[in-house]
């Protein structure tokens, strides 16, 4: 990007030396109308006909006025008047003198005409000197903008792809598991540099072709921010925590100023901590990605960092922190899909602590924001662990309702969804299970729970299986 930025201003200088070029020819051949070809040049040469006018008055020749000396004679209207030498002639001295008051004032003349043409060269030169002064800053002032803009926007699709797998939380309530909803963007593959390939390709979750291109990308700019950061996102969506970890600290380090990249390269390590069960750490970093958004004033930013931790507090049993966290997030989190998911977190939370009714209220409003924005999958979820709530509260109705709608919903969804649907099916016929038991209709629970069995067992889900 740095050689693509220093390319892009030398062709700026050159463009303006291009464009100026009719006022340059007109300054090294000396014309005298040189200011007015610069007005011409400056005013009109962003269309070809007045540069081209421009330019072919520069190389015409002016039209100079010949002075003849004629030795001892004066031209006065084709009349010659030649001038006696004789000191005798009385009108010797009259007609020297009139000579010499007409040179007099010539050499005048001419003496006002250069200083008028230095004084004109000396505005020109300022004037063009100005003008190359105002495109330097205009082309730098558009390389600067060009780039800013595309490291937001690059940033801005990385932050984005992992605050949505990483922060983005779905819980099966009978046993307080998180199951993550992946998303991203996808993306072409641009044929810019290393760097911007391995950008698209983790927004396309080519992850194995993002790790190659990184690879090249820290070979060719060992000392840049971006290619430890994007090899480091690599090797952590790939599963490889602890080389995603050196990777992005070393990006950290290169990272000086306090930028969106640096609270992406937090996320990400605070995910990979995670993911590796260290918790302290996970969170510590958390915190700092969360503290880089609120300093950059970025309150988009800011919503993934706080779902992260809140998902640390939920698994640490903190659950009270868990909700005051996931309550803060949903001030700075527009996406509906993510607000589903915040309030289903919340809804198992009130589960956990033994609160049904507040549950109810907030599985009830992630399902109306899946419904809107058409997610099947989600729905399914939500209105399962509804209906199992429902159980708990002896609403028996409702909670045969909504299993018998998730369950018919999640039997319903095609192979894109294939493992976890097997997972929530199975859940759906153990939350029957659960619902027949409290309605002592034990052959009907014991239906349903080998259903359960069988199906955790078939997905090499063991330890499901043993809860049943």
């Amino acid at each position: 990007m740095d050689n693509l930025g220093g390319a892009l201003i030398i062709l700026g200088i050159l463009a303006l030396v291009l464009y100026f070029l009719p006022t340059i020819l007109s300054l090294i051949l000396r014309r005298r109308n040189t200011l007015a070809i610069f007005a011409m040049n400056l005013l009109l040469g962003w269309s070809l006909v007045g540069w081209v006018v421009a330019l072919v008055w520069a190389l015409t020749k002016d039209n100079q006025n010949q002075t003849v000396i004629i030795k001892n004679e004066i031209k006065t209207d084709s009349k010659m008047v030649t001038i006696d030498k004789s000191l005798d002639d009385p009108h010797t001295e009259k007609i020297d003198d009139t000579n010499n008051t007409e040179t007099s004032t010539a050499d005048k003349s001419t003496i006002g005409t250069v200083e008028n043409n230095s004084n004109r060269k000396k505005i020109l030169n300022i004037l063009l000197f100005s003008s190359f002064l105002l495109g330097a800053f205009l082309v730098g002032f558009f390389v600067d903008h060009y780039f800013n803009r595309n490291q937001s926007k690059n940033t801005a699709i990385i932050s984005n792809q992992s605050n949505s797998s990483d922060n983005t939380v779905v819980s099966n309530q009978s046993n307080s598991s998180n199951s993550t909803n992946s998303s991203s963007t996808n993306g072409s593959v641009a044929n810019e540099n290393e760097i911007d390939k391995c950008i698209n390709y983790l927004n396309s979750q080519n992850y194995q072709l993002a790790l190659q291109a990184e690879k090249n990308a820290v070979k060719l700019y060992s000392n840049s921010g971006w290619a430890h950061g994007c090899l480091g996102m690599a090797y952590s969506r790939l599963g490889y925590f602890n080389l995603g970890i050196k990777e992005l600290k070393t990006a950290e380090k290169l990272t000086n100023n306090k930028n969106a990249l640096l609270g992406v390269i937090y996320s990400y390590i605070g995910g990979d901590y995670d993911r590796l069960g260290d918790l302290d750490n996970a969170l510590l970093y958390y915190d700092r990605c969360l503290q880089i958004y609120r300093d950059l004033n970025n309150k988009e930013g800011e919503g993934g960092p706080l779902i992260s931790i809140a998902n640390i507090y939920e698994t640490q049993g903190n659950y009270d922190k868990a909700l005051e966290y996931y309550n803060k997030s949903l001030q700075f989190t527009n996406d509906p899909s993510s607000v589903a998911n915040i309030y289903n977190n919340i809804a198992l939370i009130y589960f956990l602590k033994g609160k049904n009714n507040k549950a109810v209220e907030y599985y009830k409003k992630a399902i109306a924001f899946d419904q809107e924005i058409g997610d099947y999958h989600e729905t399914a979820i939500c209105m399962l662990n509804l209906g199992d709530t429902y159980t708990d509260l002896k609403n028996f109705s409702n909670a045969q309702y909504y299993l018998q709608k998730g369950l018919s919903m999640t039997q319903k969804l095609g192979d894109k969804y294939w493992e976890a649907n097997k997972y929530w099916e199975a859940t759906g016929y153990k939350y029957f299970g659960k619902l027949y038991l409290a309605q002592n209709q034990e052959s009907l629970a014991r239906e349903y729970f080998t259903k359960a069995y069988n199906l955790f067992k078939a997905t090499g889900d063991n330890g499901d299986a043993l809860g049943v």
